[in-house]
């Protein structure tokens, strides 16, 4: 991945920007999985402790490449750096006593941020928790589903029979809060995201933001 410079080797893991994609694709083809399978094990056990914590760089990008290769083969490896992957995301969890939630916090592009959305975010890391549910001990599951619902409700925005959720959990100074309604900030991409959370936690507030035909305001004061 030349186009990505100096920071290739940083960067070689990134589930939707590095080498990881080209090699799943590969390895999915290859007669001789082996020399592959190695490489991405290599790539996903490296990406652990990144600092960006989010899908398209971070651990929650190649923990989504642990599960893929984990339901195609079958093999313990995957499984393990699955489990592995997730307790790291766990510790790096912060706790917010102004919003009552726990979030991450993604150090990215020379700056923290505080995303909840569908690629940077909360949301997309809790998509990829959910996919591998199956995965996790019973009870390291239950504690994960009670903090995704507690961070979604507590920083969702509702106004009636509508439902969003903004960009940032704390707004950047100097920003003005975003309410969108795309995929990787906004409704859409919430709705997808926690579509297959069991036991219908969340159905009402999903409901709510499935039918927003507008963005609610935000009802939170923004930091």
């Amino acid at each position: 991945m030349a186009w990505l410079g100096e920071v290739y080797e940083a960067a070689a893991a990134a589930y939707l920007m590095g080498d990881t994609p080209f090699l799943l694709m590969q390895w999915t083809h290859a007669a001789q999985r082996t020399v592959v399978a190695e490489r991405l094990a290599q790539l996903i056990a490296g990406n652990i402790d990144h600092p960006h914590r989010e899908l398209m760089w971070g651990a929650p990008g190649t923990l989504l490449a642990a599960l893929f290769l984990h339901q195609s083969s079958g093999e313990p490896r995957w499984m393990d750096l699955f489990v592995q992957t997730a307790a790291k995301l766990w510790s790096q969890l912060v706790w917010s006593d102004e919003f009552q939630c726990y979030y991450w916090t993604q150090d990215m592009y020379g700056k923290q941020s505080t995303y909840l959305d569908g690629v940077h975010g909360f949301v997309a890391t809790a998509f990829v928790l959910i996919k591998g549910r199956h995965l996790l001990d019973q009870q390291d599951w239950q504690q994960w589903e009670q903090r995704i619902v507690q961070t979604m409700e507590r920083t969702a925005s509702q106004d009636g029979d509508f439902a969003n959720w903004r960009a940032h959990l704390i707004t950047p100074q100097g920003e003005m809060p975003r309410m969108l309604m795309q995929f990787c900030h906004g409704a859409p991409g919430f709705v997808i995201c926690l579509a297959e959370l069991p036991d219908g936690a969340l159905d009402s507030v999903l409901l709510r933001a499935f039918s927003g035909r507008q963005a609610p305001r935000p009802l939170f004061k923004y930091g």
